[in-house]
């Protein structure tokens, strides 16, 4: 996704080639992921990543396929609803499926918030949003970073949103919001 803040797997490389670019990295989009990823490699992948946490003492609230890459391939998008079976995870996709037997969030909100800093109305687009929510369960999904030399590199430029070379603006304000006393007076 980053062009200089690059994911590996967790599995071992040689086990998971279909899943990563010549560099050894995961695929920069997901385009490239629903053309190259093969089945049994991303099982394999998923189950690292799920296996690890539990294994450090987590107990997973909930599982999320980044960029949601794996929906654009039935055969994918199979598999990963039965990992997500085999360990009782939910997800935070809208009606992942019909009867999950966990909640399953109605929709996401806020995504345009991302894009907006401070300064062009971002607290005020907050509040809009959250006075117009229907009963239902929704998403907020922020994308927080401290503001930093290192935050301003690695969200520079994103491969899959090309035409957001300040990525880095969203998420530093994303911190500025959500601290805000009386933002979170407002959610209480």
């Amino acid at each position: 996704e980053w062009q200089s803040y690059r994911w590996g797997p967790m599995a071992p490389r040689e086990k998971v080639r279909s899943l990563l670019d010549k560099d050894g990295f995961f695929w920069g989009n997901t385009d490239l992921v629903v053309q190259h990823a093969k089945v049994e490699e991303a099982e394999l992948e998923i189950r690292t990543q799920i296996d690890y946490v539990i294994s450090r003492g987590f107990d997973p609230s909930h599982c999320l396929n980044h960029m949601f890459s794996l929906r654009f391939r039935p055969d994918l998008f199979d598999m990963f609803t039965r990992v997500l079976k085999h360990y009782k995870l939910p997800t935070r996709s809208p009606k992942f499926q019909d009867n999950p037997g966990w909640p399953s969030i109605d929709n996401w909100v806020g995504a345009d918030l991302y894009y907006m800093s401070m300064d062009n109305g971002k607290e005020s687009r907050f509040y809009q949003i959250l006075q117009n929510l229907l009963p239902g369960l929704w998403e907020f999904y922020p994308h927080c970073a401290v503001d930093c030399a290192e935050s301003r590199a690695a969200f520079g430029y994103s491969r899959s949103v090309p035409n957001d070379p300040n990525s880095w603006v969203g998420r530093h304000s994303d911190v500025e919001l959500y601290t805000l006393p009386r933002a979170k007076k407002f959610l209480d």
